[in-house]
């Protein structure tokens, strides 16, 4: 993954101007995490950061999934969850700021402060039709780094990207229904093509395997009230 470039001696016009041709840039990903670094790249292009988070919500479960992370340029956590109502900006959708964590207590993710965490944060949410489908958040290491204007610019970011992301989980649903259809199909020739039960259980298990992205499979056969 490619540095972002800094924003610190980056006048408010350039950081605006950066936001120009951004939509093209996030549906050009070739895959959901290619589009999440590219989203945290293009960030820090625009908005002062030493840490980034973004996290999907499910608002049915109510449950949020960090799914990527960086801190000072490294890829960090993903993978962890917590619940989507304990979160302001995912519970209210309007931007959050924090100009001192120190003084609150709180952090990016609710129940995961602590000593040595940001200074400064700042989190908008990800809408799709009128609905919070997620959060982008920055944070510095510093008080105070935060203002309107960032608010505004990680808002117009976090707009672009919600519309990327959307696009990409319907892309990447058409290649699994592609793929599930074309391994249903392996299923019915290797059925319709053999008479040697043990050559079409293999086969049928290989293709069960890549439909499911198992590590193994096995199939039992019932006779004589036992199984094998």
């Amino acid at each position: 993954m490619n540095s972002p470039e800094p924003t610190a001696n980056a006048s408010l016009a350039e950081r605006y101007r950066a936001l120009l041709g951004l939509g093209g840039t996030f549906l050009g990903s070739s895959n959901s995490w290619d589009l999440y670094q590219t989203i945290y790249v293009e960030t820090a292009k625009v908005v002062e950061l030493s840490g980034f988070l973004l996290s999907l919500y499910d608002d049915q479960s109510d449950v949020a999934t960090v799914v990527f992370s960086a801190d000072e340029g490294k890829e960090g956590k993903f993978g962890l969850t917590y619940r989507g109502s304990d979160s302001e900006v995912l519970r209210t959708g309007t931007p959050t700021a924090i100009e001192d964590q120190t003084d609150t207590g709180e952090g990016l993710i609710p129940g995961d402060a602590g000593p040595g965490g940001p200074r400064s944060t700042l989190a908008v949410p990800l809408r799709w039709r009128n609905r919070v489908t997620g959060a982008l958040a920055v944070y510095a290491s510093h008080a105070d780094a935060y203002e309107a204007a960032d608010s505004e610019l990680l808002g117009r970011i976090a707009d672009l990207a919600a519309v990327a992301l959307e696009n990409m989980r319907h892309v990447e649903e058409l290649q699994r229904r592609s793929l599930e259809a074309e391994k249903l199909e392996e299923i019915g020739r290797f059925l319709a093509s053999s008479l040697d039960f043990e050559e079409v259980f293999e086969g049928v298990s290989h293709a069960a395997m890549d439909l499911l992205d198992l590590d193994g499979a096995g199939v039992w056969t019932f006779e004589d009230g036992c199984a094998t």
